[in-house]
């Protein structure tokens, strides 16, 4: 079986029709079909289905192609490595996170990869939680850092806590609420919420939720915004407030501060998600880092204010 089978294979799978897949191939229909036909006969079984309206799978279909895309992703990481070995000396890895994560750890934890593992080529991918633990599953990145619980997670996965982050206030930089005092949930009550769709982050969405239930008070969001960037944008513009993990330092210039809140304490976990059977060793490299990131002196260290130079 070659490889081009397979991603031709891929492709028609994506795009339900012959001849939308024999263009992106750059190659005729009638040798695309062929080599369909030849793949079929190769596995002993049919793959795809042609009707008046396109194509589609069949079981035996959805199964292949699964595994398909993992041999493809599996071929395609051992290119870039065997480059990279060539041309930088270094070891590759492809890391997803999910836009909360990024707000929270991923930058911190980098830091320190950083400065630990210069010689490592980083590639990062933004990606809603269920989709870079997919991706990690069918081999396209080696790690995905989210928010916990991550939901249903596929075989073939496993989940390891790097950190617990408590939530903070975010408000603009001149709102009432932007001193140093810390914030009471029931204080929100009273004060124009910003929320985003649940969907966007669906850990911290239910972990505001929650505390809000808990002090009895009713979470009636007056602005709305499909994602948490887009409710940060609402929060600057002075619009409401809204909340976000403590770990999350907005530039200066973006016009967001992030207040503490008081007791009750909530906060939302996060993990680093890699194939069953152990990290690799970048991937356990990744974990060291972002554990020590997230250690509470490393925390109180970044938190507390630099003096000005004399």
């Amino acid at each position: 079986m070659e490889m081009r089978h397979l991603r031709y294979f891929v492709t028609l799978a994506e795009e339900k029709n012959f001849r939308r897949a024999a263009e992106r191939l750059d190659m005729a229909q009638p040798p695309l079909s062929r080599q369909i036909r030849a793949l079929e006969t190769e596995v002993g079984c049919r793959l795809v289905a042609r009707t008046s309206r396109g194509v589609h799978l069949t079981p035996a279909g959805g199964a292949f192609l699964e595994q398909a895309r993992v041999v493809l992703a599996s071929a395609q990481r051992a290119v870039d490595r065997a480059r990279g070995e060539a041309t930088e000396g270094g070891e590759r890895l492809a890391i997803g996170f999910e836009p909360i994560a990024g707000m929270a750890i991923v930058q911190r934890a980098l830091t320190r990869f950083a400065h630990h593992h210069p010689s490592t080529v980083v590639e990062l991918h933004e990606q809603p939680a269920a989709q870079a633990c997919r991706a990690v599953r069918d081999g396209l990145t080696e790690a995905a850092i989210v928010a916990i619980p991550a939901g249903a997670l596929a075989d073939g996965l496993t989940v390891e806590t790097i950190a617990t982050v408590p939530l903070c206030l975010a408000v603009a930089t001149g709102h009432p609420l932007a001193g140093p005092r810390p914030v009471s949930w029931r204080r929100l009550a009273n004060v124009p919420f910003v929320s985003f769709a649940r969907e966007a982050a669906p850990v911290l969405y239910d972990a505001t939720a929650a505390t809000f239930l808990a002090e009895g008070v009713e979470l009636a969001p007056r602005h709305r915004a499909t994602d948490v960037s887009s409710a940060l944008m609402l929060v600057a513009a002075g619009f409401g407030v809204t909340v976000m993990p403590a770990g999350w330092q907005p530039p200066h210039f973006f016009g967001v501060a992030c207040r503490p809140l008081r007791s009750p304490v909530a906060s939302i976990g996060f993990a680093v998600v890699h194939r069953d059977g152990g990290p690799g060793p970048a991937v356990a490299r990744l974990l060291v880092a972002a554990r020590a990131a997230s250690a509470p002196d490393a925390v109180a260290n970044r938190a507390r204010p630099r003096r000005a130079a004399s």
